[in-house]
């Protein structure tokens, strides 16, 4: 629905970053959107498989829409986005099971508790769970709260109210929330709030391929791009880990409606030992002249499995 392709009956051209492209079609069955002519070309190409994720960024829309495929994501660090009516849900936008930001909506003030998406909730095991929880700051705070279920809801009710007030919580602030452990009393960390900017624009994940380990780049997502003005901008770019207390200068550069960290990448990547498969965070932080960004760290396949078999156990 967000992208006007219900009841919609049209062409798609979908491309890759090997800059093949395939040409399928997009109708409505059933209340449902199915890309059909030509899907069984490109599954047999891309190898795809029974139970596969597949990562699609919408280019354009219109009378032909055009998507890129950005591959197979592995299932524990894949992007996913649900959007819930504002009455009820925040708008959250959870990367991988392990991070989560959601905007404060009135509900959260005026009810006095929290509603965790339901696939954040799900990829976590806490699907009809009751439990404490412990949420901690960078600044060493720490709240007991709970988490409970109701009906198909799980909810973060006893200790909310305290959490919010001490954060001093208001409609529209946005709230990033990392799981440390899973477990009979689940730790997150809460790395505080920012007025709401949409979840392009503030932060944003890539996966490192293979191409940014032969060559000194790393290409950044084009919505987030766009999102930032990158789009035909030359710049200098901070990179900053708080953590550590590190920095890199390195160089942001456009080629046609590509934009890639370069002149620097290189020194970041061996710095933060990147390895094919991880999975590195990063938060815009201001926009400018000379950009910066605040790098969060990274979890690998390996890290991604380990926490998916605990949750199995």
């Amino acid at each position: 629905m967000e992208n006007g392709l219900f009841n919609k009956k049209c062409d798609v051209i979908i491309r890759d970053e090997r800059q093949r492209s395939w040409n399928l079609r997009l109708a409505t069955h059933d209340c449902r959107v199915h890309l059909l002519g030509g899907w069984r070309e490109f599954r047999v190409a891309n190898d795809l498989n029974a139970g596969d994720y597949m990562m699609f960024e919408v280019i354009a829309n219109g009378e032909k829409p055009i998507w890129k495929f950005c591959g197979k994501p592995n299932s524990n660090i894949m992007s996913t986005r649900k959007v819930f009516p504002k009455e009820e849900f925040a708008t959250c936008s959870s990367f991988g099971q392990s991070h989560l930001e959601c905007i404060v909506r009135r509900y959260c003030l005026s009810r006095n508790y929290f509603r965790l998406p339901r696939g954040f909730a799900r990829a976590n095991g806490l699907i009809n769970k009751k439990c404490g929880l412990v949420i901690r700051d960078e600044r060493q705070r720490s709240w007991n709260l709970r988490i409970d279920t109701y009906g198909y809801g799980v909810y973060i009710a006893k200790g909310w109210h305290k959490f919010r007030v001490e954060n001093d919580l208001k409609e529209g602030d946005c709230m990033m929330f990392e799981v440390v452990t899973n477990g009979e009393k689940p730790i997150w960390k809460f790395y505080g709030t920012a007025m709401h900017k949409p979840f392009g624009q503030s932060h944003f994940v890539c996966i490192v391929r293979p191409y940014c380990l032969v060559n000194d780049f790393l290409y950044i997502p084009t919505n987030i791009a766009l999102a930032n003005g990158l789009i035909n901008k030359k710049c200098d770019l901070i990179i900053r880990d708080d953590i550590r207390e590190r920095s890199w200068n390195v160089k942001l550069r456009s080629f046609g409606n590509s934009v890639c960290i370069k002149g620097g990448w290189r020194d970041f990547r061996d710095a933060n030992c990147l390895k094919e498969g991880d999975c590195i965070m990063f938060e815009v932080v201001s926009n400018g002249e000379k950009t910066t960004w605040k790098y969060n760290g990274k979890n690998s396949r390996k890290d991604a499995k380990h926490q998916r078999n605990q949750l199995t156990r």
